[in-house]
């Protein structure tokens, strides 16, 4: 899905592995194709896996959005993390360990969910953008394949944030160094994952931050979008 040589401009998939009391560890895989096609041959490795439950169908856009949105019921807790690291198999397996690991730490959590999820990001897609104009957030073509992941806790109670918060900090922490380690780190931070301590605007480079403000001063001279609009990532702080 994230190699150049086998990418398909008309699929996209996010590959979750999540953790319940009830169901232990469970891989869902949500794969999406743009074309009315029921099996695209992209995603044959998935539809070679007996499924435990399906619900794949051709269907409305708005309708998968409503079906993802199941699994985040309002009135949880809930805490997002990410960064990017260049498409490794190996680094896969190692951060599914280490993810293993900080569960055992949380099993007596009421109420926990814990979902990892990998994103692939072709470099043909950032050559497309090339050839289009570019992007602000600092990926380029010469990254390679990449792949996002995005940290995901949902549990019941404000008596558990300090525990769950500082097991998901500690594992980002270590996702991120062993990356570094191995020479496939990506500065980038996807925006809408990002927690509220990360600095997504920032991870795009200076270059882009400073355009983006020199924009933001033409068109929104009274800082209109900075100031007045509560909440979200702002470019003078993030």
């Amino acid at each position: 899905m994230a190699k150049s040589a086998t990418y398909d401009p008309y699929a996209a998939l996010i590959q979750n592995f999540a953790w319940t009391s009830i169901t232990g560890w469970i891989i869902v895989s949500n794969v999406h194709y743009t074309k009315p096609v029921a099996k695209p041959p992209i995603f044959k490795p998935y539809f070679d896996v007996p499924a435990v439950i399906s619900t794949m169908r051709i269907g409305k856009l708005t309708d998968f959005c409503k079906e993802i949105a199941l699994v985040a019921p309002g009135g949880r807790r809930q805490k997002f993390l990410t960064f990017m690291f260049k498409n490794d198999a190996p680094f896969m397996e190692y951060f599914y360990q280490r993810a293993k690991v900080m569960q055992q730490g949380l099993v007596l959590v009421p109420g926990l969910v814990i979902t990892f999820t990998y994103q692939p990001v072709s470099e043909i897609f950032l050559q497309n953008q090339a050839a289009s104009g570019g992007n602000v957030l600092g990926l380029e073509a010469s990254d390679g394949d990449l792949t996002n992941v995005e940290l995901n806790a949902q549990w019941v109670s404000s008596l558990s944030d300090s525990k769950v918060m500082t097991a998901l900090y500690k594992l980002l922490s270590e996702g991120v160094q062993e990356a570094k380690s191995r020479g496939i780190f990506n500065d980038f931070i996807y925006f809408n994952y990002a927690e509220k301590a990360q600095k997504p605007i920032s991870s795009y480079g200076s270059a882009n931050k400073a355009y983006l403000q020199q924009v933001s001063q033409q068109y929104d001279p009274n800082q209109v979008f900075q100031n007045a609009v509560p909440g979200g990532f702002k470019l003078a702080t993030s």
